[in-house]
């Protein structure tokens, strides 16, 4: 019994209620536990326990173990931590952890204040094996032998011959418009909801983003309003996968056909998600993905390019390395740019790609659980399209806007406050002041009401039913 937090609790079997309220006030926890010199378990007592006590009439010297709980639930620590947690509940907040002798050695607390994060990255031993492999090896930086295993791994996943693994998505949609000569004056086509790294790698190439707002079935750009978009400048077209939810990306190519339109499909958000029975991102001349730390499968930082053309492969992979000739070191034909993924990422990469089908069934399960869940009149889940297979990156839906009484800001603030963590649906891009505009409400009208009302909830692949629960039980509370 050495943890000081314990000591803080532990009063004589001869104490007091009022020795009982010295301990809640040392420990700050509202509760203790009764110990005999040997330090065996024998009670423990809660504020309710003393607070009922002195209600009625025993007074401050009367002995606490007549009023505390003389057989609590307990764990031992022959137990998993796994085993312990489990028995923790919302009714059971305070489990003390015994030896083989009944002795004290611990206590595990159930905090239901705690916040439940939106994401949290799975990493467990082998992504920890490869990154040392990678560490002892020296090749710590943009060359060693996970680079090339994660991008053939990564390019049969993706049904694509080649893949290039770059710094991070944003820089993967940034070389995909270098590679095909996206410059001044060219416009680019791309959904007014999505995160504004998909604009950004536009004005990064000193090209125009044009704006089409987005459809309520897919909530991804409408490929209805596309062709009334293009202009004489229109050189591509970026559809976004937007929330796991594939794009009508079929109606989008015939499109581009037919004005010879390259397609850059933004697929940050949609990994393994299919349309027609064919993954996301291998549809259009490159496909873009990322692999930051709240994505399906994550490398820390990172990214990726996919496409079918051996042609711009090779103009990627000299665009990601400073723009170096292949046969000439250190000479530069072009200005290339600085955007490698280093050898330790790609070794936590190989490692999730490795246990992608774990990952996928997790994040099936907890959308599962939401969607038969989360029944109610003011909630909408994007429908998505027959042909199409979403994939669970972060749990999406929205309030019905004609529930005026509801306010999508207010329930967040108020999940928060319930210890459950939530993010709102992204800002409508022309909105914002890089790329206001004026009239943007009136152009946008569903992108406005999706924005205004959609929110995502926690949707991890270690997020427990227990906090499943939770998660669904207070959005439900507050709607009513």
């Amino acid at each position: 019994m050495q943890q000081p937090v314990v000591k803080t609790l532990i009063v004589p079997e001869t104490a007091t209620l009022r020795d009982a309220m010295l301990s809640f006030n040392e420990s700050g926890l509202g509760v203790t536990l009764i110990c005999d010199e040997q330090g065996h378990l024998g009670g423990l007592a809660t504020e309710g326990d003393v607070r009922r006590a002195l209600l009625d009439g025993h007074g401050l010297i009367s002995p606490l173990i007549p009023h505390a709980n003389s057989e609590p639930i307990v764990g031992n620590t022959a137990m998993s931590r796994e085993e312990l947690v489990a028995l923790l509940s919302e009714k059971v907040h305070f489990l003390p952890v015994l030896d083989e002798h009944g002795i004290l050695q611990d206590i595990l607390l159930y905090d239901k204040r705690s916040l439940i994060p939106v994401a949290s990255p799975t990493i467990g031993e082998r992504e920890l094996r490869y990154v040392t492999d990678a560490v002892l090896s020296g090749w710590v930086s943009s060359r060693g032998k996970y680079i090339g295993k994660f991008e053939e791994q990564f390019a049969a996943f993706s049904g694509t011959p080649y893949a290039v693994a770059v710094s991070n998505g944003t820089e993967a949609l940034h070389l995909a418009l270098t590679a095909l000569g996206i410059g001044p004056g060219d416009e680019v086509i791309v959904p007014a909801l999505t995160f504004v790294a998909t604009a950004n790698a536009v004005k990064y190439c000193n090209a125009h983003p044009v704006f089409v707002d987005v459809e309520q079935t897919s909530w991804n750009i409408d490929a209805d309003l596309v062709e009334a978009a293009i202009t004489p400048r229109t050189r591509a077209i970026i559809p976004v996968h937007l929330y796991g939810q594939p794009c009508r990306i079929d109606r989008i190519l015939e499109i581009a056909e037919k004005y010879d339109l390259w397609v850059i499909e933004d697929a940050a958000e949609a990994l393994g998600a299919e349309f027609t029975g064919r993954r996301v991102g291998s549809f259009g001349h490159m496909g873009c993905f990322s692999f930051y730390g709240n994505k399906i499968i994550t490398t820390g930082e990172g990214g990726a390019v996919i496409t079918h053309d051996a042609s711009l492969d090779e103009k990627l992979r000299i665009l990601r390395d400073h723009g170096m000739s292949k046969t000439r070191r250190y000479w530069h034909d072009i200005i290339g740019y600085n955007c490698r993924m280093t050898n330790i990422q790609a070794a936590i990469g190989v490692a999730q790609l490795e246990r992608a089908d774990q990952i996928y069934a997790a994040k099936k399960r907890l959308s599962d659980w939401y969607e038969n869940n989360l029944r109610s009149d003011k909630l909408i889940k994007p429908p998505g399209w027959p042909q199409s297979t979403p994939v669970c990156w972060i749990f999406t839906m929205m309030l019905n806007p004609s529930n005026v009484e509801l306010n999508r800001d207010d329930l967040l603030n108020k999940l928060t406050s319930l210890g459950v963590d939530s993010r709102p649906v992204f800002f409508p891009i022309p909105a914002m002041p890089p790329y206001f505009e004026t009239d943007w409400m009136a152009r946008y009208p569903i992108t406005r009401q999706i924005s205004a009302h959609g929110f995502s909830l926690p949707s991890y692949v270690e997020l427990s039913e227990k906090d499943l629960q939770r998660v669904v039980k207070n959005v439900l509370s507050l709607l009513e």
